[in-house]
């Protein structure tokens, strides 16, 4: 097949691949040969999208090769296997190290059962076909893949918020500390201290946040409820989140209103009551 489309009019080179880049390729998992196994041999372990491919695919996709060699004619069934990897997989999986060389055993020792349990099952029935074998672990993390990708673009959306809302309270605190320079230069020239300055900034800044945060938590109380009598497992009250979320948006309140206060706080006086 190869050889009739390669002589057809304006082909350059013919490859086949079960699927393309930027499609879903088949997941395979494999241990590293002689790495020591850490915590639960993960430090063994791996994972990589694979495909399939004949020797004129890389020239098809004119994808280059970084070192090592690309697949030839002659590896197919029954010569020693090899495979291409890109150098992501290479820096994730031999970090400082020379990959070429490297061996790689298909399959974890948690996926041992998927080659032995169909051997089992047609030892009783040889015509009986055994196929997809996998983890339930696998199976729940392939299954929850579109939600992990939606609740990361969530917490992404969400810290975007934040910052931004970091950013407007320094611009608004900037802005009235710059309306206020010869009122706080009075302040300080009648004996006001840079600390009481600074507090009074700080308290001009955070009533608006305080308004802000009794508002959201009030309304988060709501909606937990009704998300509650949808989602299995998610509380209506989940103490540590009403504790922590406030604090932490407090935190960044007090990093963005610091610098227009401690600003605040080094006005000279005879400049601010010349200050037009």
């Amino acid at each position: 097949m190869e050889e009739r489309l390669r002589a057809l009019p304006g082909v350059q080179t013919v490859g086949f691949a079960t699927t393309l880049p930027f499609e879903d390729g088949s997941d395979m998992g494999f241990t590293i040969e002689g790495r020591d196994p850490g915590p639960g041999g993960k430090d063994a372990e791996g994972d990589a999208d694979y495909r399939p491919v004949t020797a004129g695919y890389f020239q098809a996709l004119k994808i280059g090769l970084v070192r090592g060699r690309l697949l030839t004619g002659a590896d197919r069934h029954g010569s020693a296997p090899v495979v291409v990897i890109n150098e992501t997989a290479a820096r994730r999986y031999w970090p400082g190290q020379d990959p070429l060389g490297q061996r790689i055993t298909i399959g974890k020792e948690l996926a041992q059962l998927g080659d032995t349990a169909p051997r089992e099952i047609q030892a009783v029935d040889s015509l009986q076909p055994v196929t997809h074998v996998q983890p339930m672990e696998e199976i729940l993390s392939r299954s929850l893949g579109s939600q992990r990708f939606n609740m990361t673009l969530l917490g992404l959306m969400a810290g975007l918020a934040l910052v931004l809302a970091a950013v407007g309270i320094y611009g608004v605190l900037s802005y009235l500390v710059n309306q206020r320079t010869r009122e706080l230069g009075v302040r300080l020239a009648l004996g006001a201290t840079r600390g009481e300055v600074v507090r009074l900034i700080l308290r001009q800044g955070l009533s608006p946040v305080g308004l802000g945060l009794a508002l959201g938590v009030a309304g988060a109380a709501g909606l937990t409820r009704l998300i509650s009598s949808l989602l299995y497992g998610v509380e209506a009250l989940d103490v540590s989140v009403f504790l922590l979320a406030p604090v932490g948006l407090v935190g960044v309140a007090l990093v963005a209103m610091w610098l227009p206060a401690r600003r605040a706080s080094r006005v000279d006086p005879m400049v601010a009551l010349r200050y037009d």
